[in-house]
């Protein structure tokens, strides 16, 4: 049976240039890119587009922005539009100064022409609806919207309702009615929507196009995030209602910033809805608004919006463009997919030694505040009159002392320099809204820590200039700039907000790039790398790339073509990658050269070889040119082909045969050429013909090729059918037989693993990692790859050279990949094993209130911990924790306390306020230590900015309330004041009556003891000064509460309101001074410590404490972190065992003095003793062991002749004969406690002569020896009688047979006995 093998591209791994293995799917070229913004040198500006379609031509009409570079405001005093007959050919005419609000509407003030529409009546003609100020409106927001009519698309125009259709008079609302929308359906029915600030309504408009019909309706759903400038249209039976919405947030479906809008849409199946919502059309753009305008023209979908792209543009000076929408029809309704914006804005298409446009922007404080946005960091942009979404910033009501914003790149950086632009619109000082830092630093990662930059060049902090700091070249990872906020002065503890315009790092100048290249297939987008490799010296540091787009054309056909691109941080110009294109037939070749030739006959003056020996003949030539079977037997067919050593796949063979004989047929003798022939390929050892062959041609003076379905085979053999003339046959001849195809592939692909992520310490990642597995293979340009992770299920990516898999869990886990090539050649496995600690440390921080002092604990469940870290008041200098950390006076403190993981993971500061202790003194300006109260406050200017330290913060106001308003300031104690002073703040002049105006009058009154309210007694003038503060002495009072009370400027509500940028009020200058010097102490234990360092009975300690005002401050001291007590003259320490002993001194300020910690140990229980006395023949020894559970044992003794004598490796040893010896042992520990003396009493035997008086008892065993203890004797015998120590004689005979038993007792078993006690 035949076994076809697959047709394959093949292509040469080995001309691949891969740069560290790493390779990149080019992007997908986009649409052709449009002339956008239509008109892009800045001078004119357009916005607020609206299409339509009139005369084959499409029209955009659009707004005029004519605000200056730094005008932060709509200034558009006119309408104009553009018209094109080839969106994409790009050929706009533009039509400028259409309409005027002022000219047209006589009852229009100029200016404001804000976004209008353009529509055909049933009538033919054109209308216009545009927004403008009603002049002469009393209406809280003059806008109204006004229809123009004109006959032709361009005008001219004229008024055509004599008056707005939509007002806040006309309907009774409040709304900011602008922005309409009209759409007229097929049927004449004519559709208006219009609307801002979230709030849409809609109504159907008669067929005049100026009356509504009915009320107009406010959709509140279906709408998701509605702002602004609805777009009404209409596409196979559904209605769409694009619109700007503006739901913003870090995990937003729109925006992520506040300020920008992005474009939403929905469908209805009506004109008036319901509507449901489809999602986000247009993302942001490079305006903060954002205006669609969607419509069809020759057979394409366009949507018009507008942009800041344009040299010189802002968020006030905007340009229209225009790029396709296209369409998901699979569904219903019809959605609109997601509109790409052209041409691609991407600054790392410009070379640039900056790589900060390449990395990932985070920051201390996300989710950042919804009005800024960080990616504002690195977009290369700085404007000169930026909004919030310009720049990062961390205003909110959670201020800290310090903030930090972070670059990370996936490959490493090699920098040297970093620019920075900070932004502010607080002076420091203020303690509130956004100023310069007070000071900052760069610091880069290393060794899983974050280091400072070596030698910067300065950290200047002055706002809205760039400032380059230099410093010795790093390569790392991640770069961060550590911001130390502004704190507020006087006694405010806030902190102003921190703002940043762009951040730029800077690339050290590499010494030359590596060159690049790749291979691809005829027709297939090759894979580019996604680095090269910037040389430094001998180091290579791997620089991302961003290729140009590549013209299918230039992979057409085999050859080779270059593409360029912009690699991140080099400056010196565009690099390039060489693609190699290699056809289809790459690894397609004669195989005939590498066979063994083989045939059924070869006449003697032939060659077999000469059939792949290059050379072909038809006719002629010498014998050895040729392979022939002329002989004087001719069979009817004759083979001839080639044999491999290893299996080839063949799929044609071409034969050049060989004739002397002229004619196809008939020939009986002669050489001529086969009447037919077939191929066969010799398969599990049987020779078959193959299949799928187009016909077997005979040329004889041409090649005769033939192919067939591939076949896997050792050989190939052409079977010749001879001619005949119906007698004999002819014989046969080929000169060349070419065999096509390729050799089997059975060389397995081979497949490498690399982890790339942040690392941290001792070898861990501290965030996701990215398991690359590339695959090389010596034929396929690409495999499948087969990933597993953590012994999981693999999963199989066909036909790629890498896959990327992201690990993101905490833990160790293991990457196992393996490759599969075409011809199922499977690599060897390989395995990457890492560990992963993305988590900090938890802190607990808890508030000992009575000791004020904080403590902490911190878990780590990954890495695990290796320290704490504690900063006081500031987050900024850091020291190690080892115990509670104390307020160092009576004032309020604040505690931050950190922690640090084996992988270096820096838990958040967990931050404890110390609260003012009630006991700390009011001096100097008391008012921000009292709880401010007023009459009313705006929503916006809250009352807790009267006392919050700063005249530039937010001030308490009362706008648009007028009248009585009053301020109060309460103690939570009596105070005793002569002084305050009141700082108005100003909004509007006097004569403008209107905004915020200081009072007409005011006084100042404190509470009496009945609760009273009392005028003080004073003979100053009260100001209304708005720059200085305006300031009052009168007689000193003791009060718990002062307040002043105004009396508005204003008449009636908005004509002048009440505010106050700061109200002190200070205490009476003849109270004493403040004490805030802590105490001095001294401490120590009363005893010297023994030279043991272990004390025997209780111990004293003893204290000395001096204070610069309190003659007697109070010591308090704890033992082990318990309760702190006050230290009096019968204070022991007295437990046994090792003891910390803490003592701090406070005065009557409520000052603490530094904290002073003792250790003490006592041991007061004398060491116990045990022995084991062991019996030998010829000795007997006591074994002495002593053990103490506190200082240890220093000595054991034994007692000779009245005399203590060092026991001596803790044995005694005693001869045999001795007769009784009592062993008398005492043990003494460390700390000098000795044990009550011990005697062990040890019988060694006796050998001196016996009492020869008989005993009536029976036969005795002979006598042993024995021990007791504390003088109790016993004499050991082996038999049951007992026999007194003396007076007692044996007789003779049994007195030798007991010694001769004695012998042959030591003799034979000579066992030693062991008496424990």
């Amino acid at each position: 049976m035949i076994r076809p093998a697959p047709r394959r591209l093949w292509a040469a791994a080995t001309v691949l240039g891969l740069v560290g293995g790493v390779l990149a799917l080019t992007p997908a070229s986009p649409a052709a890119a449009l002339p956008n913004p239509l008109i892009g040198d800045g001078s004119v500006y357009s916005a607020d587009p609206a299409t339509l379609v009139a005369d084959d031509t499409l029209y955009v009409y659009a707004g005029r922005d004519e605000a200056d570079a730094t005008t932060n405001d709509f200034v558009m005093n006119e309408w104009q539009a553009f018209s094109t007959t080839d969106v994409e050919g790009g050929s706009w005419e533009h039509h400028p100064s259409l309409m005027r609000p002022e000219q047209v509407f006589s009852w229009a003030t100029p200016g404001r022409a804000y976004a209008g529409q353009v529509v055909q009546g049933g009538d033919g003609r054109y209308y216009w609806y545009v927004p403008v100020h009603e002049a002469g409106s009393s209406s809280p927001d003059p806008f109204g919207i006004g229809v123009a009519v004109s006959d032709t698309p361009l005008g001219p125009w004229k008024d055509y309702a004599g008056g707005p259709i939509v007002s806040q008079k006309i309907l009774g609302n409040d709304a900011h009615n602008i922005d309409p929308t009209v759409y007229v359906t097929d049927d004449g029915r004519v559709w208006m929507y219009w609307g801002s600030f979230s709030r849409l309504f809609g109504v159907e408009l008669a067929s005049d196009m100026k009356t509504m019909i009915g009320t107009p309706t406010e959709f509140r759903s279906g709408v998701d995030g509605f702002f602004e400038a609805a777009w009404l249209f209409e596409r196979k039976g559904t209605y769409y209602l694009a619109y700007a919405a503006n739901t913003a947030g870090p995990d937003s479906w729109c925006t992520p910033a506040v300020y920008h809008a992005c474009i939403a849409y929905s469908t209805a199946p009506t004109p008036m809805g319901p509507w449901t919502s489809q999602g986000r059309v247009l993302a942001p753009v490079s305006s903060t608004t954002s205006h669609p305008a969607i419509t069809e023209y020759h057979g394409a979908w366009y949507m018009a919006y507008h942009t800041a792209d344009a040299a010189g543009g802002n968020h006030f000076r905007r340009s229209v463009a225009v790029d396709e929408v296209q369409w998901d029809d699979s569904v219903t309704p019809a959605r609109m997919k997601p509109v790409v914006t052209t041409p691609a804005h991407d600054i790392r298409t410009t070379p640039s030694a900056n790589v900060a446009p390449w990395a990932t922007v985070s920051a201390s404080n996300e989710p950042v505040p919804v009005q800024y946005w960080k990616a504002a960091l690195n977009d290369g942009i700085v404007r000169p009159n930026p909004l919030p979404p310009d720049m990062w910033g961390s205003y909110a009501a959670d201020r800290p002392a310090s903030q930090w914003i972070q670059y990370d790149w996936p490959e490493p950086v090699r920098i040297d320099r970093s620019s920075i632009q900070f932004w502010s619109d607080r002076e420091p000082g203020s303690g509130d809204g956004v100023s310069a830092p007070s000071s900052w630093k760069l610091q880069y990662w290393a060794d899983g820590r974050w280091n400072d930059i070596a030698n910067p060049s300065g950290y200047p902090t002055s706002t809205r200039e760039l400032h380059e700091v230099t410093f010795t070249p790093v390569t790392t990872t991640r770069l961060r700039a550590t911001l130390n906020a502004a704190p507020g002065s006087g006694a405010s503890s806030s902190y102003s907000a921190l703002a940043v315009e762009e951040w730029t790092a800077g690339a050290v100048a590499p010494t030359g790039v590596e060159p690049a290249a790749t291979s691809t297939l005829v027709g297939e987008a090759p894979e580019l790398p996604d680095t090269v490799a910037l040389a430094y010296g001998d180091d290579r540091v791997a620089a991302p790339v961003t290729w140009d787009a590549v013209d299918p054309a230039s992979y057409a056909a085999p050859g080779t073509f270059t593409v360029s691109g912009t690699a991140q941080g080099y400056a010196a110009g565009r690099v390039q990658a060489t693609v190699t294109v290699i056809g289809a037939d790459a690894w397609r070749t004669d195989l005939a050269k590498t066979g063994t030739p083989v045939a059924d006959f070869t006449a003697a003056w032939n060659s077999l070889a000469s059939i792949n020996d290059g050379t072909v003949v038809y006719q002629g030539g010498s014998a050895s040119q040729t392979w022939a079977t002329w002989d004087g037997v001719r069979p009817e067919t004759r083979n001839v082909g080639y044999t491999w050593e290893k299996p080839v796949t063949v799929d044609a063979v071409t034969a050049h045969f060989w004739s002397d004989v002229a004619g196809a047929s008939g020939a009986g003798d002669g050489v001529a050429v086969p009447a037919s022939w077939h191929i066969e390929a010799l398969v599990d050892g049987v020779w078959t013909e193959v299949s799928g062959a187009g016909g077997y041609p005979v040329e004889a003076s041409a090649p005769s090729r033939v192919s067939f379905t591939p076949v896997t085979t050792t050989g190939i053999r052409a079977v010749l059918d001879a001619q005949s003339d119906g007698t004999t046959n002819a014989a046969v001849g080929v000169s060349e037989l070419e065999v096509l195809g390729e050799t089997v592939d059975a060389t397995a692909p081979e497949v490498s693993l690399e982890t790339r992520g942040p690392q941290g310490a001792d070898g861990w990642f501290v965030g996701p990692v990215t398991a690359r597995a590339d695959a090389t293979d010596d034929r396929d340009v690409r495999v499948a790859l087969s990933v597993a992770v953590d012994g999981a299920a693999a999963t199989t990516t066909p036909d790629v050279r890498r896959v990327d898999t992201v690990v993101r869990e905490d833990g160790s886990h293991t990457v196992t990949a393996r490759a599969t090539d075409a011809a199922g050649n499977v690599s060897t496995e390989a395995t990457a094993s890492f560990r992963i600690d993305a988590t900090a440390p938890s802190v607990t921080a808890t508030l000992d209130a009575g000791a004020r002092s904080v403590s902490a604990t911190a878990t780590d469940a990954g890495s695990g911990l290796v320290g704490m870290e504690y900063a006081l008041d500031d987050p900024l200098t850091w020291q190690p924790y080892t115990a509670a950390v104390a307020a160092p006076d009576l004032e309020r403190h604040v505690v931050y306390v950190r922690a640090t993981d084996a992988a270096g993971n820096v838990s958040t500061a967990t931050a404890v306020t110390v609260p003012r202790s009630p006991d700390a003194p009011l001096t100097g300006n008391i008012a921000p230590y009292a709880t401010p109260t007023a009459s009313s406050a705006s929503g916006w200017a809250p009352v807790g900015g009267v006392n919050d330290g700063s005249v530039t913060g937010t001030p308490w106001g009362t706008w648009p309330r007028v009248g009585e308003q009053w301020v109060q300031l309460t103690w939570d104690r009596p105070v005793t004041v002569d002084r305050a002073s009141v700082q108005f703040a100003r909004g509007a002049a006097d004569e403008a009556d209107a905004d915020l105006i200081p009072p007409r009058s005011w006084v100042l009154q404190y509470r009496d003891d009945s609760g009273a309210w009392e005028d003080v007694a004073t003979s100053d003038t009260y100001g209304r000064s708005s720059d200085t503060a305006n300031e009052v002495h009168f007689t000193a009072v003791e009060t718990t509460a002062v307040r002043a009370v105004m009396q508005s400027w204003g008449a009636a509500e908005g004509q002048g309101s009440a505010a106050i940028s700061e109200f002190e009020v200070w205490a009476a200058a003849d109270q004493p001074p403040v004490d805030t010097t802590a105490p001095t102490l001294e401490f120590q234990a009363a005893p010297p410590v023994p030279a043991s360092g272990w004390y025997r009975d209780a111990v004293p300690v003893a204290a000395t404490v001096t204070d610069d005002t309190d003659p007697s401050p109070a010591v308090r001291v704890r033992v082990d972190g318990g309760a702190w007590a006050a230290l009096t003259d019968d204070f022991r320490v007295t437990a046994d065992g090792t003891h910390l002993v803490e003592a701090e001194a406070v005065d009557a300020a409520g000052n603490v003095s530094s904290r002073i910690a003792l250790t003490v140990k006592i041991d007061g229980v004398a060491p116990t003793l045990t022995t084991v006395v062991t019996h030998e023949a010829s000795e007997h020894v006591v074994e002495v062991t002593a053990s103490d559970a506190l200082s240890g044992v220093g000595t054991v003794e034994r007692r000779v002749d009245g005399t203590w004598i060092a026991v001596v490796d803790g044995q005694v040893t005693l001869a045999s004969g001795g007769g009784t010896v009592p062993v008398v042992l005492r043990a003494t520990d460390l700390a000098g406690n000795t044990s009550e003396t011990q005697t062990v009493t040890v019988d060694t035997g006796t050998t001196g002569p016996v009492d020869p008086t008989p005993t009536p008892t029976p036969s005795p065993s002979p006598s042993g020896a024995n021990a007791s203890i504390d003088g109790s004797t016993t004499a050991g015998v082996t038999g049951s009688a007992t026999l007194a120590r003396t007076g007692t004689v044996w007789p003779l005979s049994a007195l030798a047979l007991a010694v001769v038993l004695l012998f042959v007792g030591t003799i034979v078993a000579r066992r030693p006995r062991r008496d424990r006690r």
